[in-house]
């Protein structure tokens, strides 16, 4: 689950987050930046004032631990605020600063004008950047005294406040010896530590055991939006979809499918509720669908009461902490599925079977667990081939003989009797 707020304030919200059954939390930056998102570091070893104190942090993770919640915090590596003082000092003294190998310099001198003029007249500037905003100088990890200064960034906050992993912000655009180095460092501190990249594509090279643990798998969500836009992307049918994650999932081990960090949206997308128009028949199933692919699930904060969001800045709304308006009927189905998913061992399987893929239908299947999923607005025969029955866990717990149709827009998760 992804959090925001105050670190006293998400401290006094550990006990509800306790109750939905959540088991770790991932902070996106907390360190000292100068705009919103906090993507743009000016002290690594600083928490931000508007999240707190370093104190706050310690207090906040060791209250998690208590209740049997890990905590992973974000490092961005690959860029920097304009502002960090590495990068202030390179515009002061150009060569002759002890930082000016630590970016990717094109032409100097150059001075804060300069930076003006890029910001006001859409002009990229004479140093590399990130996702060519002026506002964030990309750094050169190969360089060993910064890499050295990162290494013991990623340790430190291991060592003094015992967190439990790091998400890694755009891994994919630092080198490969880089996460090798890093993951010895980290691991050396605490060998339990999670390492997670931030890659959008198949990362099978970043998981071959020697840099991350896993990944935000991207490589599910898009595919579940487009099946489940169906106006939008009428092509995209169970067949397709079908096609599309047994591609995927050829593509990593077993051991590396378990581990998958599985997700609806993040900070980067729209909310789920809202790219599937607050249909909440489709938002269950959805939730559904994710929790049975292999992988760890994930939830972004606020999508277990229905949070709308459209791009971002719109996705990073604070939390609703009035009860009064969230929408109950998805808060307790991701209740009695977070409670299931812990209780049924299936669910943590690597085996994804598809029994069923045609149309609007998808049928899977996970052990003993059986899911069914009808996206369309019309009832459907299913095949009487696939012989399913036991018993709904999710909704009605009827014991099923044989499920011969599914209703439009309705799902089940069974749980078969041998």
């Amino acid at each position: 689950m992804f959090f925001g707020g105050n670190l006293k304030g998400m401290e006094a919200k550990l006990d509800y987050i306790k109750s939905m059954g959540f088991n770790g939390i991932y902070l996106t930056p907390i360190f000292k930046a100068p705009s919103a998102h906090k993507y743009d570091t000016i002290d690594y070893f600083e928490i931000d004032p508007q999240f707190g104190t370093k104190a706050d942090l310690k207090s906040f993770i060791d209250s998690a631990h208590k209740r049997g919640i890990k905590v992973m915090l974000d490092a961005v590596f690959n860029h920097v605020s304009y502002h960090h003082p590495f990068f202030q000092d390179v515009i002061a003294k150009g060569k002759q600063s002890a930082y000016y190998d630590y970016f990717f310099i094109r032409e100097y001198p150059f001075s804060q004008e300069t930076f003006k003029d890029a910001l006001k007249n859409d002009k990229l500037p004479p140093y590399e950047t990130f996702a060519f905003t002026p506002r964030m100088p990309k750094l050169n990890t190969n360089n060993p005294a910064l890499r050295e200064y990162l290494m013991e960034v990623g340790a430190y906050w291991i060592k003094h406040f015992d967190i439990d992993g790091w998400r890694l912000d755009v891994s994919n655009e630092i080198s490969h010896d880089f996460w090798r180095a890093f993951r010895k460092r980290i691991k050396a501190v605490k060998e339990e530590a999670f390492i997670l990249g931030e890659n959008w594509d198949n990362s099978a090279p970043w998981l071959e055991g020697d840099q991350h643990d896993s990944v935000m798998n991207y490589e599910f969500t898009f595919p579940l939006w487009q099946f489940y836009q169906k106006e939008e992307y009428a092509y995209f049918d169970a067949s397709w979809l079908k096609d599309t994650l047994t591609e995927t999932m050829m593509s990593y081990s077993d051991e590396l499918l378990i581990n998958l960090f599985n997700l609806l949206d993040s900070h980067d997308t729209k909310r789920i509720t809202t790219t599937l128009n607050n249909d909440e028949a489709l938002i269950k199933q959805i939730y559904l669908f994710m929790f049975l692919l292999p992988g760890s699930p994930s939830i972004f904060y606020g999508g277990e009461i229905g949070m709308e969001g459209s791009s971002d800045p719109d996705n990073r709304r604070c939390m609703i902490w009035d009860d009064t308006r969230h929408n109950k009927k998805i808060l307790s189905f991701l209740k009695r599925l977070i409670a299931l998913y812990h209780a049924e061992k299936d669910f943590k399987s690597s085996q994804f079977e598809i029994l069923h893929a045609r149309d609007d239908i998808f049928v899977v299947r996970k052990g003993d667990l059986i899911g069914m999923f009808n996206r369309g607005e019309n009832n459907v025969e299913l095949p009487s081939s696939l012989e399913l029955k036991g018993k709904d866990l999710l909704q009605s717990s009827q014991d099923f003989q044989e499920l011969k149709h599914l209703e439009a827009k309705a799902f089940h998760l069974l749980k078969v009797k041998e």
